[in-house]
Parts: C-alpha cells; structure tokens; sequence
C-alpha cells in the first residue's frame, strides 16, 4: 500500500530479512525505518544507520551523535549541528581553549555560565565538569573555568572549530542551518563583541573581535550568506604586538537588519546597550518601534508635499506621512 503525501512517499511493508516497516523517499535518497535503526540508501547503496529520524517538511534529519545529524533534502545531504552545540562551539571559540583530551569555556557572567552549562549537559550529556575560580588581583569580578576532560569529546570539538590557540580558529559554516548559525553569532558576540552607540554623532556599530582573522573573515562570510549583512574590518589593535582583529557592522541600515534576523548579545552588562541601539535604529519621527512591533517593509502611501522617491523610497526601506511624518533614514 502506498500513500503519497505531498513529494514524500510512505510504502509500509513486511520484508522477511531486514523487517523494514516503513519507507520514505526523498529525492534520490531512500530511508527505510526497521524496529530499531533508519537506512539511508542512495541509489540502493547504504550511507549509514541511525537510531532515530526527524521528518521536517520536505527534509529529513537523521541523528548521529552529540546533537549532530545527517540533514536529507531532495538535493543533497550535509553533517549539520544543533543550536545548543552551536552555542557550546562559539563559547569554545570566543572564551575558551581544546587540547588534545579536555576543553574549557572561561567566563564571569553568570548567564552566559549557565547557558553554556546547560548546552554542555544536553550535547555531551556533562552535569559535573570541574570547575575553577580565578581570583586573581586586577580582575573585576572573579573567573570561572568550566574544564571537561575527554578525548572523544575534545575530538570532536577541535573537528568543528580546528582551534589552535587564540590565533586560529574557524566557524563550521557548511555545518550550521540558520538557526544554529544565529546562536552561533550571538553567543559569540556574547563573548568577544562589543557595541558602540555615538546618538549625538548619528553612528552606532557592532563590532566582532578575535586574534584570529580566518574566524573573522569566516564570520563576515557567515553574515552575509545568512543574513545578507555588509561588514568591514577596522584597523587592528595590538597587545604587546599581538594583533586583535576587528570586524564590524555599521550604520542604520545594516544594524537594522542584524537585529530583525533575531541577532543580539545575551551578555549582561550588553543589555542597556542594546536597549540603546534599538531606540536609535527604530526612532521614527520621535517614536520608537521595535523590530517586532514594525513591519520590515512599508508601502509608500502618501509622499509629503516636494518630496522625490529616490532608490530608498523605491525600494519601500523609508516611511511616509504614517507616523508624524517620520522617515526611516
């Protein structure tokens, strides 16, 4: 018997050998549930077995380990990750270090500690990692290292991030959904951005650091694949001659979309700041709109008296006549 459900189709049958007992196809790739495992076949050849299978719309997601999966479209199949493993990595990435058999993450906000504990019990199933306070002098707030020591674990840390050092690091791009690549950017901007806002000079940035520039300019690549959102380099600042790339993300129009896309630091002491930068990229004519509370794009209704429609205008990224005359700059 075989239903047909929109492109998926579900043929539920008894084979005496491998008791396959149902069947979905998805382009050239066939997975075939048995009592325990799902096959994936391509082309009557096996990929490989899993223990369990996610049907979402027209893909599939077949889980491997530590929230890794196997994404299977019509049009091909890629490894992908979580959105916790993704926040695991980039606290790794900005905060942290991996060796050969342990890693840490290394922090004094206590929200970030704690989101970052809750990825690490979820994705490698840690609820006891040892845990170091730093009380060194000239520290405002006292240090926690969060330390697991595994070689598995590490492996396949450095697998996603190849980080060596603060000097190098890279963002697994080919393994983030969108999902996993918006945590990815705001738990990083979390750890190692910052936010400046200049009201009186009409300028406001975010702005991405680290000693390696391969993560920056995979982060750049990153922002503009997702989200279609322009950054440049700032000139480097130096630390007893160690470099400190900057990479940043300026003016009203593409703070906007940065924070349209769900983009934003968990950081504490970035809350303020963010309140600020909000007000400042939604103020329309005295009022503030948040990204939420207003629509993306707006019909131009009624131009006031003189006005011209230029590129902006023609693309409906300003605002007319509807609240005091306020424009979208």
């Amino acid at each position: 018997m075989i239903e047909t459900l929109d492109r998926w189709i579900f043929s539920k049958r008894q084979d005496a050998t491998t008791m396959i007992e149902d069947q979905y196809e998805i382009g050239p790739y066939t997975i075939e549930k048995t009592k325990h495992h799902y096959i994936l076949r391509k082309d009557d050849n096996v990929i490989g077995v899993f223990k369990s299978c996610q049907i979402q719309g027209y893909k599939a997601l077949l889980e491997k380990r530590w929230h890794t999966y196997i994404e299977v479209t019509p049009s091909g199949c890629r490894e992908v990750i979580s959105v916790l493993k993704a926040r695991l990595l980039a606290g790794i990435a900005g905060d942290g270090a991996v060796w050969k058999t342990s890693f840490k993450f290394i922090n004094s906000d206590h929200k970030l500690l704690n989101m970052y504990m809750e990825a690490l019990k979820e994705v490698y199933k840690v609820e006891h990692p040892h845990i170091y306070i730093d009380y060194r002098e000239g520290k405002n707030k006292p240090c926690y290292h969060i330390v697991v020591n595994d070689v598995e674990m590490a492996r396949d840390v450095k697998k996603y991030i190849k980080k060596k050092g603060a000097e190098y690091w890279r963002i697994p791009i080919k393994n983030l959904t969108k999902e996993a690549a918006i945590e990815f950017i705001n738990f990083y901007l979390s750890c190692d951005g910052t936010i400046d806002i200049r009201p009186h000079k009409s300028t406001a940035e975010i702005v991405f650091k680290s000693e390696s520039i391969e993560a920056l300019r995979d982060l750049k690549q990153l922002l503009k694949q997702f989200f279609n959102i322009t950054t440049h380099f700032r000139k480097p600042q130096y630390n007893k001659g160690v470099p400190t790339y900057r990479l940043a993300v300026s003016g009203r129009r593409e703070v906007k979309k940065f924070l349209r896309h769900g983009l934003t630091s968990y950081r504490t002491d970035h809350k303020a700041k963010l309140k600020k930068l909000r007000q400042w990229v939604f103020r329309v004519g005295g009022q503030i709109y948040s990204s939420i509370e207003y629509p993306c794009f707006i019909e131009v209704l009624a131009p006031p008296p003189g006005f011209e429609p230029g590129a902006r205008a023609r693309q409906a990224r300003m605002l007319t006549g509807l609240h005091h005359g306020g424009y979208f700059i």
